[in-house]
Formats: structure tokens, C-alpha cells, sequence
């Protein structure tokens, strides 16, 4: 009976072992897709060229001005 319970206990022992590799591997899988669509995020422009041309001219015009 001791010999069964042994190989019981090593039985589940890799089976568990397995399965936590398996998640582990899953979740780590899972999430290389979202780091690709973050990379792709980064690259687009939130603000049209003419906004941004015209914050810079506000900026410029602010940094040049003595009323502050």
C-alpha cells in the first residue's frame, strides 16, 4: 500500500508540475501580442501636423515675450 501511495504522490507531484509549466508558458505567450500592438501605438501621431505647428508657434511666441 505504501508502494501505491508513492506512486501516487509522484504521479500528481509531476502532473501538477506540468500544469503550473503549462500556465506559466500560456500567460507568458499571451501577453506577446500586447507588447507588439503597444510598439505600434507609440508610432502614431495623436495630434495633426497643424496642431502641433501651431503649439509651437504659441510656445515660441510665449518664451519670447516679457510679460511673464
Amino acid at each position: 500500500m505504501t508502494m501505491n501511495k508513492r506512486i501516487s504522490s509522484t504521479t500528481s507531484r509531476r502532473r501538477a508540475s506540468i500544469i503550473y509549466a503549462l500556465v506559466a508558458a500560456s500567460l507568458f505567450l499571451s501577453s506577446l501580442p500586447l507588447r507588439a500592438q503597444q510598439g505600434q501605438n507609440q508610432k502614431q501621431n495623436l495630434y495633426s501636423p497643424q496642431l502641433l505647428k501651431e503649439l509651437k508657434q504659441i510656445q515660441q511666441a510665449a518664451l519670447e515675450s516679457d510679460y511673464a
